[in-house]
């Protein structure tokens, strides 16, 4: 990075960026010029509002309004690269730059009594921290609120968000908090793999060549968030479909159906999907011997096992788990030949965890797929192909079953 600390100009000394608050002193001069009104937003915040008691509450109906109705359009245009919409503007015209859409939310906010500041952050993306006086520092504004003292990161531009939730893109990044001619550098907090969860629960029933059960995906922290976003978006002729396809996983062989969800129009709970499977042409039949194989490897990673094409290493995009808990009820006249060998695999920056029990003529099959660090280097190639590999290879062992 070049630091342009000062420069002469026809005999005069220019100022730059020599300290951290050089840079703050830039970014506020612009933030200032947005020039807002906010009488003119106070009967819209009053109506959002309305009975509305804690301060909690009041932040909550504020920020799900601006996600929900106001859309995000990134631009930017010489100065307005850093200069904010004027909140009153980005309320009338409906739309807004994380710049605009931090403005109104700071200024919507600051009307209802709340201690909102405009903040500035680079996202992940960004390797810099805040102590490096330069412009390319951050890319992106959020709103940054204290309740009982604590802050909360408000990024209207990430829609569904849940209050006190924050999109990975900007978990564990320095922010820069505005107040007044000073200025504030906090943390926003990293949220756990564990937190980022996808769980499956399966129960299927072997009866004949015929297996089918029911199946249950329940999605937490961004995962929950990234299905908001995807499916909300859809036209309601095809968010059927959308559903299915998370209880399919890609298989060709599982057809569902009686689907079934929580309440779509509540993003602060657990996501979760339900329907029943026909897990056709699973079971094959040999001298009398059943074979049944279940793949319920998430699709979403084959796209992350490098050929030897690639050049360059991937972001996963996220820290996330992937739970399964399957059970097979077969019929009392018939048992399992052989039961896989449990495996447990650990790297730096993920886990792999899967076992069998069997009890009586139940087997049930529990995983743990933990992806930590969500930056996979291209000198990481050979562990990371194995590692997805041999759980693919656990993943689609076939389970015998005979006459007792």
């Amino acid at each position: 990075i070049i630091q342009l600390r000062s420069f002469q100009y026809k005999g005069e000394d220019i100022k730059g960026f020599d300290k951290v608050d050089d840079l703050y002193a830039w970014n506020n001069r612009f933030y200032k010029l947005a020039a807002n009104k906010p009488d003119d937003l106070k009967t819209q915040v009053n109506k959002i509002i309305q009975g509305k008691n804690s301060e909690e509450e009041k932040v909550k109906a504020i920020y799900y309004w601006v996600q929900d109705n106001i859309r995000y359009i990134a631009y930017e245009d010489g100065y307005s690269g850093y200069i904010p919409t004027p909140a009153q503007d980005v309320l009338n015209k409906k739309f807004g730059d994380c710049k605009g859409m931090a403005n109104l939310l700071t200024e919507m906010l600051k009307i209802a009594g709340v201690d909102a500041r405009f903040s500035w952050i680079g996202t992940r993306q960004i390797p810099y921290a805040q102590s490096l006086p330069a412009l390319c520092v951050n890319n992106h504004a959020i709103c940054t609120a204290f309740i009982n003292g604590k802050p909360v990161f408000l990024d209207g531009t990430e829609s569904y968000e849940p209050f006190g939730e924050n999109a990975f893109r900007i978990q564990g990044k320095e922010v820069m908090v505005a107040h007044g001619d000073r200025f504030d550098i906090i943390k926003v907090p990293e949220m756990n793999a564990a937190d980022n969860r996808l769980f499956t629960q399966a129960s299927f029933s072997l009866n004949g060549n015929a297996l089918k059960g029911n199946v249950k995906v329940t999605l937490t922290g961004n995962q929950r968030t990234s299905f908001h976003q995807s499916y909300e978006g859809l036209p309601s002729t095809s968010k059927k479909d959308f559903l299915k396809e998370y209880l399919e996983f890609g298989n060709d062989n599982l057809d569902v159906d009686q689907l079934k969800t929580s309440d779509l129009t509540n993003r602060e709970t657990p996501v979760t999907i339900e329907g029943q499977v026909d897990f056709a042409n699973s079971v094959q039949t040999i001298s009398g011997d059943q074979y049944v194989g279940i793949d319920f490897f998430p699709k979403s990673l084959e796209r992350f096992i490098p050929d030897e094409k690639r050049i360059e290493g991937y972001d996963l995009g996220e820290s996330m788990t992937y739970d399964d808990e399957f059970t097979i009820l077969i019929p009392a006249d018939r048992k399992f030949v052989d039961i896989p060998q449990n495996l447990e695999l650990n790297q730096d920056g993920y886990s792999f965890k899967g076992e069998y029990v069997l009890q009586n003529n139940k087997l049930t099959l529990k995983k743990t797929l933990t992806i930590r660090n969500s930056i996979i280097r291209k000198s990481d190639f050979d562990t990371w192909k194995k590692f997805i590999n041999t759980i693919k290879e656990f993943n689609t062992y076939l389970l015998s079953v005979t006459k007792k």
